[in-house]
């Protein structure tokens, strides 16, 4: 054989491999899901909780487009949990009671009727046209609706640390399973909302609060919500204000995931979650499930509320696992090598 000849066989077998190895990308719009219970054998068909996330690719797999939202049954309905839309009525009359915690939970009495799909993040106010001033936030860690009553003539500027658990500071509603049980509420006397657990940074950290602390005033936290002063430092009287502080709940959380997907080449971005990290990599078992089995050095969660994983302060197995999916939808991935968030 020619050494010419030899060069063309070469680069034709090159071709070749190239060809095969390649990831030819039909521009379009590409589904994944993630759902409850399938690591324990449910079908989708038959789950009760999912995330989708949505990809829309042009020809180069370049994402132009991206949409994330999860889903839950309640009763015989299925609910966006990540639907930011809410209602909220107050009674001032109403003085906030401590919600029974331990063998008999119940909720204690609350100012605040608040309708939404879900409460992560959750925050509200309002002032009363005889000058009577309520807050309620929904913290991080323990995921209870704290209460904050103020008394007509009110000193707002007082620091919010001195709205404390046992004091000012009522937990009068569990939103949700928290990430500490709570059992006895005077294991957390004095402690105020944002020092119930270093976890709860995310509220000074990320948006509506953002920069904000225990030294702040209580009316800096008002004024953030939209509550406005006079002159002599007494609030306005306003109707419920309300919103999602830290990443901005659900929402917001996903709506920075599809912002941070944006502009990138999917061809090449096969996860949300970097598994080469040890403590997360650890944590996935010969069947490819994430944060089942109990491994030494491996969480059973990937999340980041610090430095956040693409763009969100959630956890995030399942929602990569989302992503994942739409890039087998996409072709760009296998499914054997999806990895099953914890879900």
């Amino acid at each position: 054989m020619s050494v010419k000849r030899g060069i063309l066989v070469i680069f034709a077998l090159a071709v070749g491999v190239a060809a095969v190895y390649a990831q030819p990308v039909k521009a379009g719009t590409y589904t994944g899901y993630a759902w409850r219970g399938e690591n324990k054998g449910i079908l989708f068909k038959d789950a009760t909780g999912y995330i989708v996330c949505k990809l829309t690719l042009d020809e180069n797999g370049i994402i132009k487009a991206a949409r994330y939202n999860v889903l839950t049954m309640h009763g015989d309905r299925w609910v966006e949990r990540s639907n930011p839309a809410s209602m909220v009525t107050i009674d001032y009359s109403v003085d906030p009671t401590p919600a029974m915690v331990g063998a008999k939970k119940a909720d204690g009495s609350s100012m605040f009727k608040i309708l939404t799909t879900d409460k992560m993040g959750f925050y509200a106010a309002g002032i009363s046209e005889s000058g009577v001033g309520a807050l309620t936030i929904v913290d991080a860690v323990l995921r209870y609706q704290f209460e904050f009553k103020f008394p007509a003539g009110f000193d707002y500027s007082k620091e919010f640390g001195t709205l404390t658990i046992g004091g000012m500071a009522v937990p009068t509603t569990a939103t949700e399973d928290g990430l500490v049980v709570v059992s006895d509420w005077s294991k957390f006397g004095g402690k105020t909302l944002l020092s119930v657990h270093r976890d709860n940074h995310v509220i000074k950290d990320f948006g509506v609060f953002k920069g904000l602390s225990d030294k702040s005033s209580v009316r800096e936290y008002l004024e953030r919500i939209g509550v406005k002063f006079d002159f002599l430092g007494k609030p306005l009287p306003v109707a419920p204000l309300w919103g999602f502080h830290s990443n901005g709940g659900w929402y917001g959380n996903y709506v920075a995931i599809a912002k941070s997907l944006i502009g990138t080449d999917a061809t090449k971005k096969k996860s949300l979650v970097d598994w080469s990290v040890p403590r997360w990599g650890k944590g996935i078992n010969a069947k490819n499930f994430f944060g089942v089995d109990t491994v030494t050095g491996a969480t059973k969660t990937v999340q980041d509320s610090v430095d956040t994983i693409s763009g969100a302060t959630v956890r995030m197995s399942r929602e990569s696992e989302a992503y994942q999916r739409a890039l087998v939808d996409a072709g760009l991935l296998a499914d054997k090598d999806v990895i099953i968030g914890r879900y």
